[in-house]
């Protein structure tokens, strides 16, 4: 389980593209923890957190871990309803 969680530390810090900052380290351990182990959850929230610091700051990508739920399940049903604009394609 510790290689596992090393895993996704890796993937983490890896892959999150919003600076090294301290806010950013607390956001990068927040999502680990968050994480409960499950890789799936950390891939879908590093992709969602990185549009984020795209379209904003360091604030843009806190505002939306707060709005990440925890379950995965709910995140599936949050990715698919967060976009309305192309619902009906």
């Amino acid at each position: 389980m510790e290689n596992h969680r090393k895993g996704i530390r890796k993937y983490v810090t890896s892959k999150l593209r919003a600076g090294r900052s301290q806010k950013i380290k607390e956001i990068k351990a927040e999502i680990c923890q968050r994480a409960a182990g499950v890789f799936l959850w950390v891939v879908l929230v590093v992709q969602m957190l990185n549009v984020a610091f795209d379209h904003g700051r360091v604030q843009a990508v806190r505002q939306c871990l707060d709005e990440i739920p925890g379950e995965l399940d709910n995140l599936f049903s949050d990715i698919l309803t967060r976009d309305n604009k192309d619902k009906e394609d």
